[in-house]
């Protein structure tokens, strides 16, 4: 069985409990020479293997993901930190496939679709089906129902007509000035802290934070401009996270036919261990 990992790159040919396989290096997760995920105990030295679970093919989620959408890449984030490996299949939305319209028939991305058979196609369900698995961060020990609701209702309003603004036919300068008004609400959160849920990432950051990105990349001067330091500093750190950049590898649109190719079995960070 012919199979990449997520950068397509190569790993380590390393051995351990009466197995060989190809692994980026011994504290992340790999994928065994004979076509079987291998997952290798994040907290375990350098000479350790930790606990290793194989897992079949037919045993791994197929996530169908589109890169730029911030809703699949919130999805993408939580499934990177519960450890959740998957099948990933970029999916070009002019031209989606077929398995995925017929696992999902509203069309739209991220859709995870289990080893049940069971689908799960709204972003934040399968941040928390993910994290419902394994939370090391303790992302779900905070309330962030509040702030997701504003983001993902009056923010993504005004953040959609502000970028597409030939889509709606309104004043996308009226929009943004609106969603500004939002975005104050999150510096006075941030003024005391790192995170929005307080010194540490947590689940309202990652739910948050792509539509924020977004928002920012329409008008990067006019963004960087404004009065909101510690937005703007919050931003930037999640831009320069090590699990933002796994999240953003980029893949080919797939094809049924295509090798697999793995979210979670590879980092560009291990990539230069």
């Amino acid at each position: 069985m012919a199979v990449r990992t997520s950068t397509g790159r190569p790993g380590r040919r390393i051995s351990g409990r009466n197995s060989v396989f190809w692994c980026s290096r011994r504290n992340r997760p790999g994928v065994c020479t004979s076509g079987l995920l291998c997952f290798v105990g994040r907290q375990a030295g350098d000479d350790a293997l930790g606990d290793m679970r194989y897992l079949s093919g037919m045993d791994v989620p197929i996530l169908y993901s589109f890169r730029r959408c911030p809703y699949a890449m919130r999805a993408r984030m939580a499934l990177l930190v519960g450890g959740v490996v998957c099948e990933l299949r970029e999916v070009k939305l002019a031209k989606k496939p077929t398995a995925m319209v017929e696992a999902s028939p509203k069309g739209t991305v991220p859709v995870l679709v289990l080893a049940d058979g069971r689908v799960i196609d709204e972003s934040l369900d399968i941040m928390y089906w993910a994290l419902g698995r394994n939370d090391p961060e303790q992302w779900l020990a905070a309330d962030a129902a509040a702030v997701i609701m504003i983001n993902d209702g009056p923010f993504k309003h005004h953040l959609d007509r502000f970028k597409y603004p030939e889509r709606y036919g309104e004043d996308p300068i009226e929009h943004r000035d609106a969603a500004i008004t939002l975005l104050r609400s999150l510096e006075v959160r941030l003024a005391d802290r790192a995170y929005l849920g307080g010194s540490v990432r947590s689940f309202a950051d990652i739910a948050l934070f792509p539509f924020i990105r977004q928002f920012a990349e329409t008008d990067r001067a006019f963004f960087d401009g404004l009065d909101l330091p510690a937005l703007q500093a919050w931003l930037a750190a999640h831009l320069d996270s090590a699990l933002f950049s796994e999240a953003m590898v980029r893949h080919e649109p797939w094809a049924p036919g295509d090798a697999p190719v793995y979210l979670g079995a590879w980092s560009e960070e291990a990539s230069r261990a």
